[in-house]
């Protein structure tokens, strides 16, 4: 099959879950006989972060090193409608992706290319690839919509018309939560709804075996995001239960991509520095060789508020760690097992405390839930996951051609 990858979000030296997912697809079609072209649009010049076979056809629309400017008039309507109070949902969604990318470069270039390459089907990673190909470029080849999200983020009593067409345009839409495909079929109730979860490229074969050479660690994997990821949370827990365990330490890997998150790290730094934390917890940035890092602890911690189906999460259970997160968040509340594979917290730092204290004071216990929780994401072995992802490009094309 000759297959297109399109994402608009961040690609190029970017370190996030869906950026991995995005190359190890990639790579895996590549090693399958497929080919591969993978189209982002960035004024950021480069290549990804994670690493990407060299037969792999890597295009940025973008590529001029700077924003390319959008419709003034359509910015200014925006600010219009704003002010008066008349800036719904729909007229939003129009602007904002109009404005980005409704003109001649980046349209021209990709008409180039998909004619070049003249892909057997279209796999959009992200909202603004599937906006840009149904209501910009109004292109009608086989598409297949990714969602890594949480699915009522898009598809809620508040989603825009324009979305809601856009999405009911593709042929498929693939979801990271099985038990929201009623609800999106809600919406697109003529579009095929499909469920496959994300693969890790080698789940972990080493037991699980507490390091006593070195003090215990907890960890946590993730850019650095205080309206979802919450890392403050686990500083604030540590801080309530940190006389007790004076031989642990917490690590934070991830890196941070705007001013926001800047801030963010500099509130949780302040955090440590004034609460005598600063020989304990730790920012080690973004990292080539996580899953190393994820077999040097003992407990992994995971406070976010919402999730698609974050691979983080999935490594570290596979790397036989025991974790702990909220049983309000999506996704993780089935990853995580509670009481089998780790714990599922009440919203707040108190419970999120108690749990962590739980496995620090326990070995025996860290080690039966970090050996359950490695054989609970045998379901994410690759060779299924890729299998399904084939079939379902091969019914598709085959659909389409009937």
């Amino acid at each position: 099959m000759n297959i297109c990858l399109i994402r608009f979000g961040a690609v190029v030296e970017s370190e996030g879950g869906t950026e991995k997912v995005l190359c190890n697809m990639a790579n895996e079609f590549v090693n399958r006989g497929h080919s591969i072209t993978i189209i982002c649009c960035e004024k950021k010049q480069g290549k990804p972060f994670f690493p990407l076979n060299e037969k792999v056809n890597f295009v940025n629309l973008n590529n001029t090193g700077k924003e390319i400017k959008g419709h003034i008039l359509l910015r200014a309507k925006r600010e219009i409608l704003k002010a008066l109070g008349k800036l719904n949902r729909t007229e939003k969604d129009r602007i904002f992706i109009e404005s980005r990318y409704d003109n001649d470069y980046i349209k021209n270039r990709f008409n180039k290319i998909i004619s070049d390459i003249n892909p057997d089907i279209i796999i959009a990673y992200d909202y603004l690839a599937v906006l840009f190909l149904k209501h910009i470029m109004k292109n009608t080849m086989p598409t297949i919509a990714m969602l890594h999200n949480d699915a009522s983020t898009y598809f809620n009593s508040e989603a825009s018309e324009l979305q809601l067409k856009a999405y009911n345009a593709v042929d498929c839409i693939q979801l990271l939560d099985k038990f929201k495909i009623d609800l999106v079929k809600k919406y697109c109730n003529n579009t095929e709804v499909v469920y496959i979860p994300n693969t890790i490229e080698n789940i972990s074969t080493k037991v699980y075996n507490c390091n006593t050479d070195i003090k215990h660690k907890i960890i946590h994997v993730g850019a650095l995001v205080k309206s979802r990821k919450q890392q403050h949370i686990v500083i604030e827990a540590f801080n309530k239960i940190k006389k007790q365990f004076s031989d642990w330490k917490v690590e934070f890997i991830g890196g941070t991509k705007t001013q926001k998150e800047v801030a963010y790290k500099k509130e949780m730094l302040n955090y440590i520095k004034n609460n005598d934390l600063t020989n304990d917890i730790f920012f080690t940035g973004v990292s080539s060789n996580v899953m190393e890092k994820l077999q040097e602890a003992d407990i992994f911690v995971f406070p976010s508020s919402s999730e698609g189906m974050p691979l983080a999460l999935i490594e570290a259970m596979s790397s036989g760690l025991p974790a702990i997160g909220y049983k309000s968040c999506p996704s993780v509340n089935e990853l995580i097992i509670n009481g089998y594979n780790g714990f599922l917290c009440d919203d707040g730092v108190d419970d999120f405390a108690e749990k962590m204290k739980i496995l620090m004071q326990n070995e025996e216990l860290r080690k039966q839930m970090g050996q359950n929780a490695k054989e609970s994401v045998q379901q994410f072995a690759p060779e299924k996951i890729w299998n399904q992802w084939e079939d379902l490009m091969e019914k598709i094309i085959a659909k389409r051609k009937a």
